[in-house]
């Protein structure tokens, strides 16, 4: 074989070569790019199914812990699964509404001290429910399987996917403005009990000492003084919005004769008549709970959640003396979870999961 004709071989073959590689790089490619689009929209799908769970669990948490108009609180299982079920229902995912199973939707109880989570079905019972898990899927069992389309090609038509959220409403984290209503900070020793839960329906009597179970509180204002105490003890001042976290000036000891009466004039002024003499017998209120240590003088401390306190007895001088008692299954309205429990419970929830 002459040289011309070699070269012409060899040039039929090296093409030949080249499109056969050519061809092979090319099916690499479009197999790669089909696997990004059905991985994109995958992971597209599942961002929306959670998102929607995220949303459903959040709104259900919101609903189903209510309160009558004496802030106790109640359960509303049926409002919550209403309404998980129509925030779920307005939304889509990769264009399909999310209609939720109502053995997606379940009620329970966290601790968040341990992270442990127990179902315990449609109770009656505030003290059973704290907690909200709803699961949206699209899968064999609801809205069907989120289809590919290029996995297809190695036999995956279709992708089953689901997401879970849960939401915890817990204690009470924060106040708004004016919802403290007097110029007092409790020491949670007072309030805890030997297994540092609320000890519910406890009396407590602050007789305005140096070493005492409350303290007076100023909030931010600086300096903590007599006059400044009383005129939020009078209503004067409408109290801060307060948050666990904050840091709140508070002074133990005598107070003034003034100051005293100004708070027996407040409690008959919006405390409740229950006996009908004519005088207020009791008064519903919310305090902040802080860690505080005696230093016998001002001093900031730490607040570290909020309490509802049944005053039943303002005395002024000679006694100048507070009673009240612990109540607890309390809502705060307006409030958000983050606080201890010292038996006040958040008006709204917050994602743990």
């Amino acid at each position: 074989m002459n040289c011309p004709s070699r070269l012409r071989r060899l040039w039929r073959e090296e093409r030949g070569m080249v499109a056969v590689m050519v061809a092979a790089m090319l099916t690499a490619l479009v197999g790669m790019a089909g696997a990004a689009v059905d991985l994109g929209m995958i992971y597209t799908a599942r961002s929306q199914l959670q998102n929607a769970a995220d949303a459903a669990a959040l709104a259900a948490a919101d609903t189903i812990i209510t309160y009558d108009g004496t802030f106790i609180a109640q359960v509303d299982y049926d409002g919550a699964w209403a309404t998980a079920q129509q925030i779920a229902g307005a939304n889509q995912a990769i264009g399909v509404n999310l209609a939720l199973l109502e053995s997606d939707f379940v009620v329970g109880k966290w601790d968040p001290d341990t992270g442990t989570w127990v179902s315990t079905g449609a109770s009656d019972n505030p003290a059973d429910i704290n907690a909200v898990q709803v699961t949206v899927r699209r899968d064999e069992l609801a809205n069907s399987p989120v289809g590919t389309f290029f996995a297809g090609i190695v036999g995956v038509d279709q992708v089953g996917l689901q997401a879970t959220a849960r939401a915890y409403i817990g204690y009470a984290g924060n106040v708004p403005e004016g919802a403290v209503a007097l110029p007092i900070a409790v020491k949670a020793e007072a309030v805890l009990g030997d297994d540092d839960s609320p000890d519910c329906g406890q009396s407590l009597e602050f007789h305005s000492e140096p070493d005492e179970n409350a303290e007076w509180t100023t909030f931010f204002d600086w300096p903590v003084n007599d006059p400044t105490v009383r005129e939020y003890a009078s209503g004067c001042r409408t109290s801060p919005a307060l948050k666990v976290g904050d840091e709140i000036f508070v002074t133990n000891g005598n107070l003034s004769n003034h100051t005293f009466q100004a708070l027996a004039d407040r409690f008959q002024e919006e405390g409740t008549d229950t006996d009908g003499d004519g005088q207020a017998d009791e008064w519903l209120v919310v305090l902040p709970v802080v860690k505080s240590e005696h230093h016998g003088c001002s001093h900031t401390v730490e607040v570290v959640g909020f309490a509802y306190f049944l005053i039943t007895e303002v005395r002024p001088a000679p006694y100048k003396d507070i009673v009240g008692t612990l109540q607890c299954g309390m809502v705060i309205p307006d409030s958000s979870t983050g606080g201890e429990d010292f038996g006040a419970r958040a008006g709204h929830p917050k994602l743990i999961q």
